[in-house]
């Protein structure tokens, strides 16, 4: 569904289409961040699309410094609006935002970014090359090295691992791939699901990930649309942000009661995880020691060269804090416990799905499941299983790119094994039927 598709307009001479008003709508929330505000919308002049192409939503969050004034006075290339909230809350603030937008496209911005050039362009290439409402993540690199901080460095090397997966192939997106800081998606698919939930103060993104691929929405990545991220966050600051991320996920829990399973609360792995879960609900005064304590083994074990045994002691800290905040939202573990009956009874957790036999030829076998969308999926090759996809609470429903990328990645010997069972050798050489002859470089 391009663009031309869902916007007002006359088409030229050529026949490209002309937009009557802005194609794309961006919200940036802010809250006494009027250098920050400066700067992203400095960045915004740059833009490689019309200026008439876009309009930029200011919305002021209970804000008391100049940002609102700087707003107001200045003179910029593209249409640039100021809407003013007393409430608090970036959830309320991107709400408003998307009610004041004039765009069938409206692109979610945080105004700690530094975008590049062509992020405008890159949004919009995105959805105009989609045959369905999609919701599109743009790149976010940190803007600043973070050299000598063991912490930031750790925190960056996780940041551009979550965009390297979105990157791959075959990447099945989840609820918890949703960015809330550089997002896009059709306006009408915004509102038809409700927008952010301002009752979050944490998390408001992935609750809104899940509503939308509910919803029939396909997520996408756009590396082309990114921006410098002026992230700040520290140690203690992540702590506290593991502590509100617990408290956001117990509202998840009893709000969508499907996603129990894929949330943290519902793992404990090991002993040193239910200890400082049960320190954190039965004696937190305790726990808010230790973990004290643990946070000052953090610099020696860097000095002497530790990585394993450092990022150990963070994720101890890091589930600590969590468990507090499930214990802030709920009080007692009964409750806790009550909250996560069944989570791993789900009959989907075992459901076999759809039944696809490799010996049909991959190329059909995929193309199957693009036709029949299932939750899961177990792969033969005639008797001999090879494999099963399960479902992923919260997760998309499975295409034929998500089978080809587990397919090739983790699969490739024991399919090549069973294929040359069940048919030979002359299998691996025999051409392929008429009706399933690939064009000519195009992998089966």
């Amino acid at each position: 569904m391009g663009l031309a598709a869902i916007l007002p307009g006359r088409a030229d001479a050529a026949g490209c289409m002309i937009a009557s008003g802005p194609l794309a709508s961006i919200v940036v929330p802010t809250r006494n961040r009027a250098a920050a505000v400066r700067a992203l919308l400095a960045a915004l002049d740059q833009q490689t699309v019309d200026p008439a192409a876009f309009e930029v939503i200011v919305v002021c969050n209970a804000s008391f410094d100049e940002t609102a004034g700087e707003v107001r006075q200045r003179e910029a290339p593209y249409s640039l609006r100021l809407v003013e909230l007393t409430d608090a809350g970036a959830s309320v603030a991107r709400n408003a935002g998307a009610r004041a937008a004039r765009a069938s496209i409206v692109i979610f911005l945080d105004d700690d970014i530094a975008v590049v050039p062509d992020f405008v362009a890159a949004h919009l290439d995105a959805h105009d090359a989609a045959s369905s409402p999609r919701v599109v993540m743009g790149y976010l690199p940190f803007a600043t090295d973070p050299a000598g901080d063991r912490f930031r460095i750790a925190l960056r090397s996780w940041w551009e691992a979550m965009f390297d997966r979105m990157h791959e192939p075959g990447h099945r997106f989840a609820y918890t791939d949703l960015l809330s800081g550089n997002c896009s998606m059709p306006r009408d698919l915004f509102e038809r699901v409700g927008g952010f939930d301002a009752s979050l103060r944490c998390h408001e993104d992935y609750e809104l990930g899940y509503r939308l691929l509910e919803a029939g929405a396909e997520l996408g990545f756009a590396p082309r649309a990114a921006g410098l991220h002026d992230d700040v966050t520290d140690f203690e600051r992540a702590c506290w942000r593991k502590r509100e991320e617990g408290i956001a996920d117990v509202y998840i829990a009893q709000k969508h009661s499907e996603l129990r399973p894929a949330l943290p609360a519902a793992r404990l792995r090991s002993t040193k995880q239910r200890v400082l879960r049960w320190l954190a609900f039965e004696m937190p005064w305790a726990g808010d020691s230790l973990v004290a304590l643990f946070g000052w083994m953090l610099r020696p074990l860097d000095a002497i060269g530790a990585p394993l045994a450092w990022s150990r002691v963070v994720y101890a800290i890091f589930g600590y804090w969590y468990s507090r905040g499930l214990a802030d939202a709920l009080r007692t573990r009964s409750a806790l416990r009550e909250l996560l009956r069944g989570a791993w009874a789900d009959p989907r957790l075992d459901e076999m799905g759809l039944c696809v036999d490799l010996s049909t030829g991959i190329g059909a076998t995929l193309a199957e499941v693009d036709r029949v969308r299932p939750r899961a999926v177990n792969i033969v090759v005639g008797s001999t299983s090879i494999a099963r996809i399960t479902w992923q609470p919260g997760a998309e429903l499975l295409k034929g790119s998500h089978v080809a990328a587990q397919l090739f990645r983790f699969y490739h010997t024991p399919v090549v094994t069973a294929l040359v069972r069940e048919h030979g050798y002359a299998w691996l050489t025999s051409p392929a039927p008429d009706a399933e002859r690939q064009p000519a470089g195009q992998p089966r």
